[in-house]
């Protein structure tokens, strides 16, 4: 994973997103496999633009509802990996 981060964070990003000034699907999956990267033991601060990316999706409307409805449907589903509970709901 380290590798092909490196080559993301050097070789794209030449605009706000992964493809330049577009937003594509290719940031779509860029988002998710950047949160594969803690469970690869890899520290997504070591990638600036990868983490500035990272956090502009986690902050898109679409994105906060995706996240929060795959959430729900984890906790409702009896096959489902358990998701811990927050003292909010």
């Amino acid at each position: 994973m380290t590798d092909c981060f490196d080559l993301i964070e050097r070789e794209f990003f030449k605009g706000p997103w992964v493809m330049g000034d577009q937003y594509t699907v290719a940031d779509m999956y860029l988002f998710t496999l950047t949160q594969w990267l803690e469970g690869d033991g890899v520290d997504v601060k070591r990638f600036p633009k990868v983490a500035d990316h990272w956090r502009r999706m986690a902050e898109r409307p679409a994105v906060i509802k995706v996240l929060a409805a795959d959430v729900q449907t984890a906790r409702s589903s009896p096959n489902s990996m358990r998701v811990p509970r927050d003292s909010s709901d």
